[in-house]
C-alpha cells in the first residue's frame, strides 16, 4: 500500500472510530435512561464480548504472538491487569457518567484523561510540555469547567457524581 493511501485508510478509519465511539455512547445513554440497564453489569457484558471479538480478530491475524502471550505468565498477568485495571475501569467510569449525565458529557469527561497522561509522561520523562501541550490543556480545563459550571463558579451544571 501507497503512502497516500495509508493516509486515506487512517484517516477514514478514525472517521468510522469517532462515529462509532458517538454512536455506542447514545446507545449506552438509551440502555441506562430507557431500558434500566445496570451500568456494571452492561460493563461487563461489553468488554466480556469485546474481548472476545478482539482476541478472535488477534489469533487469527497473529497466531503466533496471541499463543507467546498466552503462555508468558508475565506477559498474560499484564495483559489481564491492563484489561481489568486499565480498560474495564475506564469504559465503567465513562458508563457510569452517562448514567449521572448523558453521553456527550461523560465524552467530554473521559477525555480529560488525556490530559492526566500527558502531565504524567512530561514528569515521568522529566521535560516540561511544549506550548501547544500548555495551549491544549488550558483549552480542556477551560471547556471542562464550562461544561460543568456554565461559567458560575458557584454552582455545578451537572452533578457532582457526573463530575467526579
Amino acid at each position: 500500500m501507497g503512502k497516500e493511501q495509508n493516509r486515506t485508510r487512517g484517516i477514514i478509519l478514525t472517521f468510522i472510530g469517532g462515529v462509532s465511539f458517538g454512536f455506542s455512547g447514545t446507545c449506552v445513554q438509551y440502555l441506562l435512561s430507557t431500558k434500566g440497564i445496570n451500568p456494571v453489569w452492561l460493563t461487563t457484558i461489553r468488554m466480556f464480548f469485546a474481548g472476545i471479538i478482539l482476541m478472535i480478530i488477534a489469533f487469527i491475524r497473529q497466531e503466533k504472538i496471541v499463543c507467546e502471550i498466552i503462555k508468558d505468565k508475565k506477559d498474560l498477568a499484564m495483559l489481564l491487569l491492563f484489561g481489568t485495571a486499565g480498560i474495564m475501569s475506564c469504559q465503567y467510569t465513562y458508563i457510569v457518567a452517562i448514567s449521572y449525565s448523558n453521553a456527550g458529557t461523560a465524552t467530554v469527561l473521559e477525555y480529560l484523561g488525556l490530559v492526566l497522561i500527558m502531565i504524567f509522561v512530561c514528569l515521568k520523562s522529566s521535560k516540561l510540555p511544549s506550548i501547544n501541550e500548555v495551549f491544549a490543556i488550558i483549552l480542556a480545563l477551560t471547556g471542562t469547567f464550562l461544561l460543568a459550571t456554565h461559567g458560575n463558579v458557584h454552582s455545578l451544571a451537572i452533578s457532582k457524581s457526573a463530575l467526579f
